[in-house]
C-alpha cells in the first residue's frame, strides 16, 4: 500500500486533473482498464468512460529482480493512464514510456505534467 501512496504522491504537482484482459496482466507488470456508466469495458481512445481499474501483477512486481523504485514507476505509469495519458514511447524520459521501449525514469517528468495539463486546460 505504501508503494501505491508514494506513486500517487508523485502526481500531486499536476494543476488540473481530469481523464485490456487477465492474460495480459500475467505477462506484464500491470494494465489499466476503463468502463462505461453501464459497466461495459470501454476503449478509452474512442469512447467516453466512467471509471478505470488498475490491475497489478503482484507476482512480477514483488519479484526480487524488481526494485521498489521500478514497482513505483509501474504504478505511476498506470496512474497516468487513469488520468487519460497514452503511451509516450518516443521519449524514454517520460513516465508514460513503456519499460520494453527503454524507459529511463521511474518518476513523473515535466513532459508528463505538460501532457496532462494539455488534456485539461
Amino acid at each position: 500500500m505504501l508503494v501505491l501512496v508514494l506513486a500517487a504522491q508523485n502526481w500531486i504537482s499536476i494543476q488540473n486533473m481530469r481523464r485490456i484482459g487477465a492474460l495480459k496482466v500475467l505477462l506484464f507488470f500491470a494494465q489499466t482498464s476503463f468502463w462505461t456508466y453501464s459497466i461495459v469495458q470501454a476503449d478509452p481512445y474512442s469512447q467516453d468512460w466512467y471509471s478505470g481499474q488498475i490491475d497489478l501483477n503482484h507476482t512480477k512486481l514483488s519479484s526480487s529482480s524488481v526494485s521498489d523504485d521500478v514497482a513505483r514507476g509501474v504504478m505511476k505509469h498506470e496512474i497516468g493512464h487513469a488520468f487519460g495519458l497514452d503511451h509516450n514511447n518516443s521519449n524514454q524520459y517520460s513516465i508514460m514510456c513503456q519499460m520494453e521501449f527503454g524507459r529511463q525514469v521511474q518518476s513523473v517528468q515535466a513532459v508528463d505534467n505538460t501532457a496532462l495539463n494539455g488534456l485539461y486546460p
